[in-house]
């Protein structure tokens, strides 16, 4: 298993959320899957977790607990606008 240290790779270019938290037009083509790659992908890859919508969805209510808890991605931290924004993206059935 990777150690915490190597895992994070959050990319910051993602994007931000509007100052009303976000609406339902992200998509899995234009936002999801470069924020899964860049962010999840240095820990999840072994696995081929995340690399597609169905695995996404699949997990998504772990997913969502464990971004809205802090603790993924490991070893690094969300913005408060990264993790609204990917929250909004799941809670929104966005897949």
């Amino acid at each position: 298993m990777s150690s915490i240290a190597s895992c994070g790779g959050v990319d910051t270019s993602l994007g931000t959320v509007s100052a009303d938290g976000g609406t339902c037009g992200d998509t899995w083509a234009d936002y999801a899957q470069p924020f899964f790659a860049t962010t999840c992908s240095n820990c999840h890859q072994h696995a081929s977790e995340f690399t597609t919508e169905a695995s996404v969805q699949a997990a998504r209510s772990r997913i969502t607990s464990q971004i809205s808890s802090g603790s993924m991605p490991q070893g690094a931290a969300l913005s408060a606008a990264q993790r609204t924004r990917i929250l909004n993206y799941l809670n929104c059935g966005a897949l």
